[in-house]
């Protein structure tokens, strides 16, 4: 959309930062620094970050919500932005409590944590999977663990299984299939998070 930045632009930023850690850039270090401060002005005292979803004020998929989170997670950690990392945390652990709340990660939320159960966002339960593992490895806290654990399990039930071999093995956008994320569709990228997810679990 012309004029609209979203938040998970901050995982360009940590992009950037590990590419400027191979290609080192005089100047990179402090303008990524600069660029998550920006990002971070849209932190929210809950957890939640405006504008992380594909339009701005709309509820944003899972799919964003871990594009954002972990963006700000690894840059914060590279430039040791302690502050940050502190709400990154509060932001996963309200999650999990609206997880709770509900029964289950829903597939999209605004910024108050209500949740969208009409669909499961697959490809962010993945990415999701790959946050909390993170999280677990950061604080040792088990409960992420746990969390990751359900977040990749649920995902993988409802991995095609079918005969055909151009779908075999393919995480649909959307559970149920006709759900709102990339209806009737299998996107590359949901199984790319899906082995990186089953990667951190081993």
């Amino acid at each position: 959309m012309p004029g609209f930045t979203p938040s998970y632009y901050s995982r360009a930023v940590w992009a950037v930062l590990n590419a400027n850690r191979v290609l080192p850039n005089q100047g990179a270090w402090e303008a990524m620094r600069e660029a998550l401060h920006f990002y971070a002005k849209r932190l929210l005292p809950n957890g939640a970050v405006r504008d992380w979803g594909f339009r701005p004020g709309e509820p944003a998929f899972t799919h964003t919500i871990a594009y954002t989170l972990e963006g700000f997670l690894e840059s914060a950690l590279l430039l040791e932005e302690n502050e940050i990392i502190e709400k990154i945390i509060l932001a996963g652990d309200n999650l999990l409590q609206a997880g709770a709340r509900e029964g289950r990660i829903a597939g999209r939320y605004d910024t108050q944590w209500q949740g969208d159960h009409s669909l499961v966002c697959l490809t962010g339960h993945c990415q999701l999977s790959v946050f909390y593992y993170r999280l677990e490895e950061i604080t040792g806290a088990a409960r992420y663990r746990h969390a990751a654990d359900a977040l990749l399990t649920e995902a993988a039930g409802h991995q095609n299984r079918g005969v055909w071999r151009g779908a075999r093995g393919a995480l649909p956008g959307s559970a149920p299939f006709w759900g709102p994320y990339l209806r009737f569709r299998y996107p590359n990228w949901a199984v790319k998070f899906f082995l990186d997810a089953a990667k951190k679990r081993e």
